[in-house]
């Protein structure tokens, strides 16, 4: 299941380039403008702070309900519970933030939605002219993950990410830091100081692109042994308690990440450099396991709409994102070992 958010009959979703797995939201030749990208991806609605209320009536003075307003301006969705002084802001406010990534170094929308009610949005940002080839055909491209909420749960803030073309599993960029690499986006009202701001975030994002395209090289030519694949697939999904035998479910779990590092979408590609007679893999196809088994099979594996929503939320901003970074880093320290 997919949870993009549909309002006004419409869902919150567009795209250029390759169709997404779940075929929803308007497909464009190319998102150019912020304009544009909120007209396609349906993100022109509304959003408003209202009184909050307890079910017998009474009014909690402290806090205040997030809201989404529908065309005719009745309320349409409560999308969270916020503190009293908490500013809503709308969804152009937030991509005005990068106007000068888009307008002054290129940055194209490749995809741009709501999930849920409304309540968590974001934007793939394409950067201009960045990408690295770990092996032959497997295009790593540069983009930055815009992000932010209506819940009161998070701010603006910039993610900088790679999609793998083949099989759209997204990778967190190796820092050399380690850090997660969220860059928080600051209002500035003069145009000069955001033209810095913007200047500084491409640099970084391009550093830390450069970085990610030597360290998925160096993970595409490691070989690892069935053994040394099933520790490290132990230390990616551990058991529920240190030293105890691992449950079904987790059993079930790590059994299903090596199989995909094996015959998941793009094995083969991501593979080609290391001798996989035996059962081995190289740790890049590892990696992009990794990446398919949170971003697509625990999704998918999901029972209700909320456990899906909760799930691809994790994927991308949450506990499982930072699984998948936590292994990207175990990988670099195997291969460097």
């Amino acid at each position: 299941m997919h949870n993009i958010a549909t309002i006004d009959g419409r869902e919150c979703f567009a795209y250029q380039n390759e169709t997404p797995w779940h075929r929803l939201g308007q497909r464009v030749k190319s998102l150019t403008s912020i304009e544009q990208a909120i007209r396609e991806g349906n993100m022109g609605w509304t959003v408003d702070k209202r009184p909050l209320y307890l079910g017998d009536g009474t009014p909690v003075p402290s806090h205040a309900a997030m809201v989404r307003l529908a065309a005719d301006g009745q309320l349409a969705a409560q999308l969270g519970v916020v503190g009293k002084d908490y500013e809503p802001s709308q969804n152009a406010q937030a991509l005005e933030l990068v106007r000068p990534l888009v307008d002054e170094f290129g940055f194209t929308f490749e995809t741009i939605g709501a999930l849920g009610s409304g309540e968590r949005c974001f934007a793939l940002m394409r950067m201009k002219d960045q990408s690295v080839q770990p092996v032959p055909g497997d295009d790593v491209r540069g983009y930055g993950l815009l992000h932010w909420s209506h819940d009161g749960q998070t701010g603006v803030s910039l993610l900088g990410t790679g999609v793998r073309v083949v099989c759209q599993n997204t990778l967190q960029l190796a820092l050399g830091s380690g850090a997660r690499n969220w860059i928080t986006v600051q209002h500035r009202s003069n145009i000069a100081r955001r033209l810095d701001e913007a200047a500084a975030t491409v640099r970084k994002l391009t550093e830390a692109m450069a970085k990610a395209g030597e360290t998925y090289a160096t993970l595409a030519e490691k070989r690892l042994t069935q053994a040394q694949l099933k520790a490290w697939i132990e230390t990616v999904i551990p058991s529920e308690a240190a030293g105890q035998t691992p449950s079904t479910v987790v059993a079930r779990r790590r059994a299903k990440l090596a199989e995909l590092a094996s015959t998941g979408r793009g094995a083969d590609m991501a593979n080609q450099l290391v001798d996989t007679h035996d059962g081995a893999v190289s740790a890049w196809a590892a990696l992009n396991a990794t990446t398919e088994y949170f971003d697509h099979v625990r999704p998918a594996e999901a029972k209700s709409d909320a456990t899906t929503l909760k799930a691809n939320e994790s994927a991308i901003f949450g506990s499982n994102a930072l699984v998948k970074f936590n292994a990207l880093q175990s990988l670099r320290q195997l291969v460097a070992a």
